[in-house]
């Protein structure tokens, strides 16, 4: 009987049309990840040397092609996620100096009979410490009351409090008893100071305990303070919970939480944070979040990706479903399709040194891409990306997809936020109130008054007091955030 011939382009990760280039980047991560030296787990020796002989073999003109005439033909990949690419341009010149390059990646559902809904496995994670009491913890409580009430019998929820220690308010389960879950959350009290790695690790046992592919596991985590020294446990914990596929979404209600770190531990999972000014605004928020939830189509996409040769991947911004500034480090989580509309990712990549380089194609970035597909009881779906342009002069300035350009419109003035914190922070005053100021003149033509305002006299309180507000400032970051965001999902399917 004669043995299967190995893939080599499925241990490296590759189609196999792959390029010279991109079996050379691919054999170089490939072999750092499963080196002996660096990695002493059982079987990985036996897949570094699967690698090196995927490498000789397909490194090789001659070799490669006779390997592909022994290949069986490629079985066409399932239709399970609809994937479009679009470019800020439809060349690289052959100049010396340095091209900005915008890709933007959309990730949309397929429709098809086998689409179900995903049920939830939900852990709701509320800081119950001192500065919630009154007034915000009994919106809180009504916020969790009225989510209870939107779930379906087949979801598995669960609530945690925290304040220095936690507590399970309700035990995840199959079969949820609304009147006494209700119950237990009407006995919340408020006392005691802020811990959130404490809600988070038992929050994220509670989803552990029901943690399934076919469903949408998740943390909803709700704060309105700084937490005390564990910051780097906390976002430990989101590093293993992605592992897991479990996400956690953070909110940050007032002003006194450190907004850099709830973005921080929904970047490790392909979340999101938000910002809620008021108490009045979270049950509508928490709706908001069970209603994105319960419309998801896929989750946990991951891309693991490389860039070309004389390509930088300067910058990631996630557009859509929930506007975030993504890692620039692989694997990058993505996160979610929504039936109602796509997941939007653009990629800021510098090109450097095509003098005289004119080819068909240059690879700018290339991986594999990974994602659960809910709709069909948690399929994987696997696929390769590579996005490329050919290297030639181009005369005509192309026309840019509206869609890419309204992305590009509107991240640019997050960036300039962003630029101006950065700035105020590193002690340069004068320059991040100019680029207050710029931000202004541009929300003004959009628009935009009150948030043009609000960065106005953000610049002025810079000047006067040598650093941003903490009020003003989250009301800019999220607010300039919140510009890409579409109208809330309406039911579909």
């Amino acid at each position: 009987m004669t043995s299967p011939i190995p893939d080599y382009y499925q241990i490296l990760g590759l189609p196999r049309d792959a390029t010279p280039e991109e079996i050379r980047r691919a054999y170089r991560r490939a072999a750092h990840r499963y080196h002996p030296d660096k990695n002493q787990n059982p079987g990985e020796t036996e897949i570094f040397l699967q690698v090196q002989t995927a490498y000789q073999v397909l490194s090789n003109p001659q070799e490669r092609a006779a390997y592909d005439a022994k290949l069986p033909p490629a079985k066409a990949p399932a239709r399970q996620l609809a994937i479009q690419t679009f470019y800020s341009r439809r060349s690289i010149l052959p100049i010396e100096e340095e091209q900005v390059i915008y890709v933007m990646l959309e990730f949309s559902p397929i429709h098809t009979s086998e689409n179900r809904r995903p049920p939830l496995n939900l852990c709701l994670v509320l800081d119950k410490s001192t500065s919630m009491k009154g007034h915000n913890l009994a919106l809180l409580k009504q916020a969790v009351i009225s989510l209870l009430r939107q779930t379906r019998s087949d979801d598995i929820i669960s609530i945690v409090a925290f304040n220095d220690y936690a507590e399970i308010v309700l035990t995840a389960n199959y079969h949820l008893d609304r009147v006494r879950a209700e119950a237990r959350v009407y006995q919340l009290q408020a006392a005691g100071g802020t811990e959130i790695y404490q809600g988070l690790k038992a929050g994220l046992n509670e989803v552990r305990r029901f943690r399934d592919d076919s469903r949408v596991n998740h943390i909803i985590l709700l704060t309105d303070g700084h937490t005390y020294g564990d910051e780097e446990k906390s976002l430990k914990l989101a590093q293993r919970a992605a592992s897991e596929g479990i996400v956690i979404s953070a909110m940050g209600l007032g002003k006194d939480w450190n907004d850099a770190f709830l973005d921080a531990l929904a970047r490790e999972t392909g979340g999101h944070s938000a910002y809620l000014d008021k108490p009045d605004k979270i049950e509508r928020y928490f709706l908001q979040e069970l209603q994105k939830l319960q419309n998801a189509y896929a989750r946990d996409l991951l891309l693991d990706f490389f860039t070309g040769d004389e390509v930088e991947l300067s910058y990631a911004y996630r557009v859509q479903p929930d506007p975030l500034a993504l890692p620039l480090t692989a694997p990058m989580s993505l996160g979610s399709v929504l039936y109602s509309q796509p997941l939007q990712v653009v990629f800021e990549l510098r090109v450097r040194h095509m003098n005289g380089k004119e080819s068909e194609n240059k690879t700018l970035i290339s991986g594999r891409l990974q994602a659960d597909i809910l709709a069909q009881r948690g399929r994987l779906f696997q696929t390769h990306l590579r996005c490329h342009l050919p290297v030639r002069d181009e005369d005509l300035i192309p026309s840019v997809e509206p869609k890419m350009l309204n992305a590009l419109s509107h991240m640019s003035l997050y960036r300039l936020q962003e630029k101006a914190e950065h700035e105020a922070r590193a002690g340069d005053v004068q320059a991040a109130a100019r680029h207050l100021n710029y931000l202004a003149t541009h929300l003004l033509q959009r628009g935009q008054r009150s948030l043009a305002k609000t960065a106005l006299l953000e610049a002025e309180h810079l000047l006067k007091h040598g650093q941003l507000s903490t009020e003003g400032g989250k009301s800019i970051k999220y607010g300039t955030r919140a510009l890409l965001l579409p109208p809330a999902p309406e039911e579909s399917l």
